[in-house]
């Protein structure tokens, strides 16, 4: 998780020059989303799947893509877009195998979609990359506030699994 973390800012840093001030934003909002994420997975069912592991696979790709991007590696942008489709492909089938689908699983869902398109868009070097990864914060920022209401609406919020 810390590599995958600082694979993502330092791809952050070298995809553009960007100012102090929007670099500490930037990483303010990845730490808060990878805290999400992680308290997201521990009370998910998505962690204690074969999927999972899957997806730790396609991430570690993610990291090692990551590491050739920095150093201007051939195979750097194919590395990358691969294992993020990788993850999203992996994703959506464990959604598709999902029996009851409730209003957290589809956020989390367009969650994954608005990274993995943020994602794509940045490393491509698009048009509307870095708007779509806000618009995945703010996804994900509703999966938690829905995460919230539903535990505390339930009494499970505080109790442990």
């Amino acid at each position: 998780m810390i590599g995958f973390c600082l694979a993502t800012a330092l791809l952050a840093y070298a995809f553009d020059s960007v100012t102090t001030a929007g670099f500490f934003l930037e990483g303010s909002l990845m730490a808060a989303e990878w805290l999400a994420v992680a308290l997201l997975l521990q009370n998910g069912t998505f962690g204690k799947t074969a999927f999972f592991k899957i997806s730790l696979f396609a991430a570690g790709l993610f990291v090692i893509g990551s590491l050739f991007r920095v150093m201007h590696w051939p195979g750097a942008k194919e590395l990358l877009v691969s294992s993020v489709a990788f993850i999203l492909g992996t994703y959506e089938f464990h959604f598709a195998k999902k029996s009851s689908k409730h209003r957290l699983d589809w956020l989390k869902l367009l969650w994954v979609l608005t990274r993995v398109a943020g994602t794509v868009l940045t490393v491509l070097h698009q048009p509307y990359g870095r708007e779509v990864l806000y618009l995945s914060h703010a996804v994900l920022t509703l999966a938690l506030l829905d995460f919230v209401y539903i535990g505390n609406k339930n009494n499970t919020l505080f109790s442990k699994p």
